[in-house]
């Protein structure tokens, strides 16, 4: 986002995809899902007055408008979520 114009840097450390692939192998797990999530950028909604921000009403609709944004757009979402797993028969460390 720097280049694009961001004056403040929210990660100091940008993973690309292959940087992920090396930490994933580099464990023992086994990757039960992987998936991109988080259209929306949530520190930014938190500028949001309270009524918004705060209410469950529209917490709730956040969330559904970043859902329905995840599907369409899930190549440009910013996280990745992991499901991983121990394989069996792996020793206790």
């Amino acid at each position: 986002m720097k280049r694009l114009g961001a004056r403040e840097e929210f990660h100091p450390v940008l993973y690309t995809k292959r940087t992920f692939g090396d930490l994933l192998r580099a464990t023992t797990f086994e990757v039960v899902e992987a998936r991109r999530y988080g259209f929306l950028w949530r520190n930014r909604l938190s500028r949001l007055p309270g009524i918004i921000s705060d209410a469950p009403s529209g917490v709730a609709f956040i969330n559904w408008l970043d859902a329905v944004l995840e599907r369409l757009f899930s190549p440009f979402c910013q996280n990745w979520g992991f499901v991983l797993v121990k394989p069996s028969g792996a020793a206790e460390r």
